[in-house]
């Protein structure tokens, strides 16, 4: 009888591995042709360089034999194994969501926000491993040095572990791939600035209003403007938050329009105040494969608040996560057939200030400006290290390995933004219609 059990089990996972293999083949088939559309070799004979920020960079790492192997033993897996996670999160989830109900009064402990942290953070370490994330890499920069020339030194060094955010007001990154949201939920369980149909999804929509994230729907210029207004009042709240302990602020005054604020628009469901977190702003607009950092959106800077700013930066084996032209269920379909190693680097910078000048007539445009000046020398001088390492420092499975010592870099106040990159959404979307 108990044989008999047995048989009968191993019988019943063959079948869910047979079907969910079969699915998984179909599925890579699908994307992998999609993918193959998407080889920018198609279009070597236009001069097609203002899309160089968006062009997949991965083809050559891909072998399809590999990726074949994968979409049979891994994708399976992966694809059950999420299953049993969403199931597990949907129930903790949902008796969160009972006692809350139950108890109203427990809305207001410690332990219960606790609860769902830890739920924010277990989504983010589960969809990093899962999407094939092997190693996490953190590099904080300093300011050590300002000559007479005002050249100023930054300099970098490996951490075991992001640095406090206590202190952190607004944190503005390069935006790569759907896994910086998984890096940041993992590290800082701050709010983010999200799609409106994320809402509409139980568990992301969740998650996201645990967070304290803010929606914004770029089809309406009515609720962009709100949204736009809410980042502006939650970094106020955030800047009087940090500083309570140290020097009053004074709130009264109008910054920009941002104070006194009556916006019919829900940040958070389980924080009291949405300033408890900090927000995290993807200025660029859209997501890039990583290559540089294309020109700000100002919404970021308009409040003039401090800024600390983070550069990512992803080096795989195979397949790349940058979501940048190739829609979202095929790069999810390759990170799950994915037979190779990513590895994230991000690097920590100093918060920045906006500077103070009452010369100045573009202090927003200024200040987005400085930011990315130093975000993308950081991200240059990570090219060139990666590019190093290339060359010298492949282990046996190819992949790069980890930096032991850090890098300097250099940045003259007196000169003006020298980034050049073009990049938009606007081009994006034109660069996809004329590979598809």
């Amino acid at each position: 009888m108990l044989l008999y059990i047995k048989f009968e089990t191993l019988s019943f996972i063959s079948k869910i591995y047979a079907g969910l293999s079969l699915f998984s083949i179909l599925w890579f088939t699908y994307s992998y042709n999609i993918y193959l559309k998407c080889n920018p070799n198609k279009l070597k004979n236009i001069n097609n360089s203002k899309f160089d920020f968006c062009k997949r960079l991965d083809y050559e790492n891909v072998s399809l034999l590999y990726s074949i192997l994968g979409s049979v033993i891994y994708c399976p897996i992966r694809i059950f194994t999420l299953s049993c996670a969403t199931f597990f999160v949907l129930l903790v989830l949902l008796i969160l969501k009972l006692i809350g109900i139950i108890f109203p009064w427990v809305r207001e402990l410690l332990l219960y926000n606790n609860a769902h942290i830890l739920v924010v953070k277990f989504v983010g370490v589960f969809t990093l491993r899962l999407l094939g994330i092997t190693n996490v890499n953190h590099y904080i920069f300093e300011k050590v040095k300002c000559d007479d020339n005002r050249q100023v030194k930054y300099s970098c060094v490996n951490s075991d572990c992001p640095p406090k955010g206590d202190d952190i007001i607004t944190i503005v990154s390069n935006h790569i791939s759907i896994l910086d949201i998984s890096f940041f939920m993992r590290y800082v369980s701050c709010g983010f600035v999200a799609q409106k149909e994320i809402r509409e999804n139980y568990i992301l929509g969740t998650v996201a209003d645990i967070i304290g994230c803010i929606y914004v729907d770029r089809s309406c210029m009515e609720t962009r403007s709100k949204a736009r207004h809410l980042i502006q009042d939650k970094q106020i709240r955030r800047l009087n938050l940090v500083n309570s302990g140290c020097a009053p602020i004074n709130t009264s005054v109008n910054v920009y329009g941002t104070r006194n604020l009556n916006i019919q628009i829900k940040s958070s469901r389980h924080f009291d105040s949405p300033e408890k977190t900090p927000l995290v702003i993807f200025p660029e607009g859209t997501t890039t494969n990583g290559s540089d950092i294309i020109p700000f959106k100002l919404g970021a800077f308009e409040t003039l608040t401090p800024i600390t700013p983070v550069v990512l930066s992803y080096t795989y084996s195979a397949y790349s996560p940058a979501f940048d032209i190739i829609p979202f269920w095929v790069l999810i379909c390759l990170l799950l057939c994915n037979y190779g190693e990513i590895t994230l680097s991000a690097y920590w910078l100093p918060q920045m200030h906006a500077s103070p000048s009452e010369t100045n007539d573009e202090p927003t445009k200024d200040f987005a400006d400085q930011v990315r000046e130093l975000m993308s020398r950081v991200l240059r001088k990570d090219r060139e290290c990666i590019e190093e390492s290339k060359r010298q420092l492949y282990n046996k499975r190819g992949v790069i390995r980890k930096r032991e010592g850090g890098f300097d870099i250099f940045i003259d106040e007196h000169r003006k933004n020298g980034c050049s990159t073009t990049g938009s959404l606007r081009l994006k979307q034109e660069y996809i219609r004329m590979l598809l």
